[in-house]
């Protein structure tokens, strides 16, 4: 199976999709809960954002 340019433009916005909602979701949430803040919730949404963004980017070149 051949994945075209087009096929990988979509993955790559996909997966930047799925690094936009964990950042929203573990980062934007510690942040807004009225519970205390963990650390290690921040740091992995953080972590995972960014990995996800940079295969996003390497797959959109």
């Amino acid at each position: 199976m051949q994945i075209t340019d087009d096929k990988l433009r979509n993955l790559a916005k996909s997966i930047y999709d799925v690094g936009k909602l964990t950042f929203g979701a573990l980062v934007l949430g510690s942040l807004l809960s009225p519970s205390p803040f963990k650390l290690k919730y921040f740091l992995g949404g953080l972590t995972f954002f960014i990995v996800c963004f940079a295969i996003a980017f390497m797959l959109d070149r």
